[in-house]
């Protein structure tokens, strides 16, 4: 309703209002007793729906320092905080150069903690609002906010976005930090247009309320693209409506899949809102330089659609220069990915951003496709070409095991690899599948010959295999 004033009033000191929520002014934060709270739709038929004011964390765990941004360019080399990676495994952002180095023309708004105005290395390719004169407490573009020359506070509610944390400076660099400035490394954009959008306070936290703010800021601000590196365990009905309104209104979003380690595809452990349902919306799992995937990241060969660097990430922070790992800098090299092909295809929809990104994504192992949708990780040179590398088969034959007990997941299996191969070849325990909680459970392995580089499945003695609780 317009009138939320007359609804306050109409519950008598029930519930405080505290403030209204975006432009529409469709959604209004109260302040009231759980209990009073069930009761609202009761008491004023103007109100539809009540829900939490849910919580949302941040996740995380140079051009001298250009060999130190591996997700870029890995050619193997060792990184300071990792040890040597694998050639390849990195988003080929050389090859994507070669085409584009982004434009000034794509907004891409970072709702995080906020942006280090003062960083050298995150000067040039800031958002800038010409409309707005400097600090004349105007609304002079008369878009709704006063001053907004560089994004918008939603923690302080004012207009001056500043980092106090480091984790919305960090990913604003991945996406495009300055590029031959004799300092630190390099954006995936030379060129781009970052608009800090802090919704996250000090501590990393916000919430619905800051969020909804910040997502509506940002569409009505022009922002094509919008990185969501945080999130939060409880499905948000009220969030889940905006960032649909968002995606219609042409909006790309990216958010990290999170960093508890657990299954997005099962309701009781998704993250949101990276498992939201809704085309327009890529999640992103993490990996190292390797191409191993990261630990702690969460998985979900549904609602986690595919992969990007997010071990030992370098990158911008608050006083300098560091490494970091989480899927909240997987996320910003997707977006990176997309800023980079909405430079080029400037009329392509959100869907169709997405489809590209995820189709011309480089294939992993075979087992993958068990934990992300393309069991592939983004590729940025694929993308602008529109190259779509064939996804290799997962494996189908399997042995199954039988043990008694019921064992703690995660399992460690150990091998006795002279009796898996007649030749006394190399054998390297690749992966474990799936494990059902049931008494009997099932496991199913994908062992790779080191020496032929090849995958096949194996069939496994059970005397073979000893379960080891982690």
């Amino acid at each position: 309703p317009r009138n939320w004033a007359g609804v306050a009033k109409s519950l008598r000191g029930r519930a405080k209002l505290v403030r209204l929520l975006g432009r529409s002014h469709r959604y209004a934060l109260f302040l009231a007793p759980a209990t009073t709270a069930q009761e609202l739709p009761r008491l004023s038929h103007h109100v539809r729906t009540v829900q939490p004011n849910f919580t949302y964390s941040s996740f995380s765990s140079a051009d001298p320092d250009w060999e130190e941004s591996w997700g870029l360019t890995n050619t193997g080399q060792s990184i300071s905080n990792f040890g040597p990676g694998t050639q390849g495994i990195d988003i080929q952002a050389e090859d994507a150069w070669k085409i584009t180095r982004g434009s000034r023309a794509v907004k891409v708004a970072i709702l995080d903690t906020g942006f280090d105005f003062h960083h050298e290395d995150l000067r040039s390719n800031i958002a800038m609002n010409t409309e707005e004169i400097p600090n004349n407490g105007v609304d002079d573009d008369g878009n709704g906010w006063i001053d907004d020359i560089h994004g918008w506070n939603f923690v302080e509610h004012h207009s001056e976005p500043q980092d106090d944390n480091g984790h919305g400076s960090f990913c604003s660099a991945i996406i495009g930090s300055d590029w031959d400035n004799g300092k630190g490394s390099k954006g995936i954009n030379q060129e781009v247009s970052l608009l800090p959008v802090k919704i996250l306070d000090f501590l990393g936290q916000g919430s619905t309320a800051s969020a909804i703010d910040g997502i509506e800021y940002a569409v009505e601000n022009g922002a094509h693209i919008l990185n969501l590196s945080w999130g939060g365990n409880r499905f948000d009905p009220a969030l889940f409506e905006v960032i649909k309104e968002a995606i219609k209104k042409g909006a790309l979003l990216v958010a990290a899949a999170g960093n508890s380690t657990q299954n997005n595809d099962v309701s009781s452990e998704a993250i949101y809102p990276a498992s939201f349902d809704v085309p327009g919306l890529i999640s992103v799992a993490a990996y190292d330089p390797k191409g191993n995937r990261a630990a702690f990241s969460n998985v979900g060969s549904q609602k986690v659609h595919l992969g990007a660097p997010g071990v030992a990430v370098f990158g911008a922070q608050l006083g300098g220069y560091g490494f970091r790992s989480g899927t909240s800098f997987a996320a910003p090299h997707v977006t990176g990915v997309g800023a980079l092909l909405k430079s080029v295809f400037q009329d392509w929809t959100p869907q169709q951003l997405q489809e590209r990104i995820l189709k011309s994504a480089q294939p992993l192992h075979p087992y993958e496709k068990y934990f992300t949708q393309t069991g592939a990780l983004v590729h940025a040179g694929n993308a602008l070409r529109g190259i779509f590398p064939e996804k290799p088969p997962t494996p189908v034959r399997w042995k199954r095991v039988h043990f008694c007990g019921v064992p703690r997941i995660p399992i460690c299996l150990r091998l006795n690899i002279g009796s898996l191969s007649k030749n006394r070849e190399p054998l390297v325990l690749e992966s474990i599948l799936r494990c059902s909680t049931q008494r009997a459970i099932t496991i199913q392995l994908s062992l790779r010959i080191a020496r032929e580089k090849e995958f096949k499945c194996i069939q496994v003695k059970k005397e073979c295999l000893r379960v080891m609780r982690l």
